[in-house]
């Protein structure tokens, strides 16, 4: 009995002591740097050093976007990194150099005001990543920045008039929670007014009309499904746009022609894939412009003097530009 009870005894001890080096072990991990501090893991190596500092020369990379062209002709706004945020820069001719113009903290996104002669920009950031974008107005010549929006809300720039004198933005500052469709005057901070009030749905204002007096708007309920109309922002009132074959569709791109007589459409009401259609505003009537290509168009621009109307479809995740 005695035997048992000691051969019982050190394979109790065997046990606490095998636990004690485990424990031991689990606390004396090396840290990982790569690891986001969300993620747990058990039993993964951690990243040598040298093979993180081989990786970032591979992913370590920049991009530039395209913002839109001067005001004056000279020259064109892109968006990209420099250090460690996306900053503004312009540039003059193709192939020169980039001026750098912004040189905030924060990520910016932004646009020149159409007819400005000044250079002032529209300017689009947030703090620490909080997502309560706010609109400012920029000056490159003193670097000046004006803030436009409330400073607490969410605020998203969405479209400017052809004449620069309005803005349309999405805004959660009427109650935090619903996201309106406010217009405001670019050089005037605090006068964004409320023109389409959500109840628990989230609308997109896409483009002014020529005269500045309606906004292209779209009702989003989720990716297969959307809702797109014409606001009269003196009025108030909408007019929805018929869906053709009255089933549910995605509407994600709206453009008015030069005349805004018509509209520019992206949607999949008509095919599997997102085609291009025009849709006239006086007789409600759709006509199909893509039906012979078997791809998804993903981007639209009107040129306002021409009418000419350039996009691009997306063939096997690369871009062809029409």
């Amino acid at each position: 009995m005695k035997s048992n009870l000691r051969i019982k005894g050190k394979l109790m001890l065997s046990v606490l002591a095998t636990l004690l080096i485990v424990t031991r072990a689990a606390y004396t991990q090396e840290v990982d740097s790569l690891k986001p501090p969300a993620i747990t893991t058990t039993s993964v190596p951690v990243v040598p050093a040298e093979i993180e500092d081989r990786l970032r020369q591979y992913q370590n990379t920049r991009a530039a976007a395209f913002q839109g062209w001067s005001p004056d002709g000279n020259g064109l706004l892109i968006s990209t990194r420099f250090g460690n945020t996306a900053q503004l820069h312009r540039v003059y001719e193709p192939g020169g150099r980039r001026e750098q113009i912004t040189f905030f903290d924060e990520p910016v996104t932004g646009r020149f005001v159409p007819k400005a002669s000044d250079g002032a920009l529209l300017v689009s950031m947030s703090h620490g990543g909080s997502e309560r974008e706010q609109i400012f107005l920029f000056d490159p010549k003193g670097g000046r920045t004006q803030l436009l929006t409330d400073g607490k809300s969410r605020n998203i720039l969405e479209t400017v008039s052809r004449d620069g004198t309005k803005v349309a933005l999405a805004s959660s500052a009427r109650n935090g929670r619903d996201t309106d469709i406010a217009v405001m005057d670019p050089r005037v901070p605090g006068s964004a007014k409320i023109v389409l009030q959500a109840n628990g749905e989230s609308w997109e204002a896409h483009d002014w009309s020529a005269d500045g007096t309606k906004l292209l708007v779209n009702h989003y309920v989720s990716i297969n499904e959307s809702y797109p109309g014409l606001l009269d922002v003196t009025t108030g009132t909408k007019q929805m746009f018929p869906i053709p074959g009255g089933s549910k569709a995605s509407f994600e791109l709206l453009r008015f022609s030069p005349d805004s007589k018509s509209v520019l459409i992206e949607t999949d009401a008509h095919s599997e894939f997102k085609q291009l259609a025009r849709l006239n505003l006086e007789s409600m009537q759709y006509t199909w412009l893509t039906e012979d290509i078997p791809w998804d168009v993903d981007a639209i621009r009107v040129d306002p003097a021409s009418g000419h109307v350039a996009f691009t479809v997306n063939v096997d995740g690369a871009s062809e530009l029409y």
